[in-house]
């Protein structure tokens, strides 16, 4: 018995140790007409309550509204207006935009949305970007600093337990057959984590230059770190470990950071 239990302490630890020590090395780059990573249909990130969603972002070329690249997105409307998106677009604004609905009833209150100021993203640049949800408002960050707010007391609407539309990074998974609803990003994504829960901006500042250990982290729903720098086969560290599938990638070594 002490053989197995020290056995299974040296397993978690090797784990532990890997996670911690795992250099940041590969990002994926997107093209901008079909480039997207897709985790399928049915996966359990639906929160509803709160949620906080962050990633690196380095556009190399805006559509000119902010709906028009997607960075992190379970959203849809065809089917049913539901979900959450982070994306940017026009002159550098990060957008943040849920589909609402009061506490007491399903029925969609439509979008709510809060916009950074223009010119908050630069261009062939990594910032690091986040959207906040804590039920009572919706926050953007860039780099760690809130650039802007909006109220709304709610919550985060899905039509059934399990969603209509899939989640995706780089793209919005709607479906429609045109590269303007698509909503392809241009451009490099890195570090893709999704939590439900609210981090705090001092959370955000303390592991946005970090690789955290996911096997420690409180209500982490999905963390894509894209060091596989080949394939087509994403891994996400969280516990749920989502299926992920790279889509017209291409990997790239310029990452925002390295440890």
């Amino acid at each position: 018995m002490k053989k197995i239990t020290l056995l299974l302490a040296v397993v978690f630890s090797s784990k532990l140790f890997a996670q911690l020590c795992d250099l940041n090395s590969s990002c994926v780059k997107l093209n901008g007409t079909s480039s997207h990573v897709s985790f399928g249909s049915s996966n359990p990130v639906m929160p509803d309550s709160v949620i906080t969603i962050e990633a690196w972002i380095k556009p190399a070329a805006f559509a000119a509204n902010v709906w028009q690249n997607s960075i992190v997105n379970k959203d849809g409307w065809t089917s049913g207006e539901e979900g959450f998106a982070l994306r940017c677009g026009g002159n550098g604004v990060l957008s943040f935009v849920i589909c609402g609905r009061t506490f007491a009833s399903t029925a969609s209150l439509t979008w709510k949305e809060v916009k950074s100021p223009s010119g908050s993203i630069p261009l062939n640049t990594w910032s690091h970007v986040a959207g906040v949800f804590d039920g009572v408002t919706l926050r953007c960050y860039v780099n760690g600093l809130q650039v802007a707010k909006q109220a709304f007391t709610g919550m985060i609407r899905w039509q059934s337990t399990t969603a209509f539309y899939p989640l995706m990074i780089g793209r919005c998974p709607q479906g429609a057959s045109s590269t303007s609803e698509n909503r392809y990003f241009n451009g490099s994504i890195d570090e893709v984590r999704i939590w439900e829960r609210v981090l705090s901006t001092s959370e955000l500042q303390a592991n946005m230059n970090n690789h955290i250990n996911a096997a420690s982290q409180n209500r982490l729903l999905t963390y894509c770190r894209f060091n596989e720098n080949f394939g087509t086969s994403i891994t996400d560290l969280s516990s749920n470990a989502l299926a992920a599938t790279a889509n017209s990638v291409t990997w790239d070594t310029l990452v925002p950071f390295t440890g």
